[in-house]
């Protein structure tokens, strides 16, 4: 019985592989894939050139405003535990101690330490990671909506 299923096996794997070889491969199979041109190392310099001026252009640097100690105080203050979090990573405060989760008020305490021991990287963190803050407020006019009644 064992010979059996052994011979059939044997005899199916027969049929696969010589259906392999008698196959005819597809067209689209046998293409070779394009080549790209071979350039020389002055003409990859200026395409790469030329690729990094069309990022510049695409990308200018945003507007900077000068900020104040106390201006990006009261901007960690504000933070949301969400904006907190995403702010400890690259300035490299842990988000938990002991499995636990540091509380908003710990969190922005961290901020706050690491603005003062380097302050240039906690604003181009919050440059980076949450630009939304550091947008200068523009003072609004208040108009008097019942001074056209009267």
């Amino acid at each position: 019985m064992d010979n059996i299923g052994l011979g059939i096996l044997l005899w199916l794997a027969y049929i696969c592989f010589f259906s392999c070889l008698l196959s005819t491969p597809s067209p689209t199979a046998t293409q070779a894939p394009k080549k790209k041109k071979a350039l020389t190392i002055e003409q990859g310099v200026k395409q790469f050139l030329e690729e990094e001026i069309s990022t510049e252009l695409r990308f200018p640097p945003p507007a900077t405003v000068p900020l104040t100690d106390a201006q990006v105080l009261e901007v960690i203050g504000k933070l949301t535990k969400r904006q907190a979090r995403r702010l400890c990573q690259p300035l490299g405060i842990q988000q938990k101690c002991n499995d636990v989760e540091l509380t908003l008020d710990l969190t922005r305490g961290a901020i706050r330490k690491a603005y003062g021991e380097n302050a240039g990287l906690v604003i181009a963190t919050i440059q980076d990671r949450l630009p939304e803050l550091l947008v200068a407020s523009q003072p609004t006019e208040k108009t008097d909506v019942w001074a056209d009644a009267v």
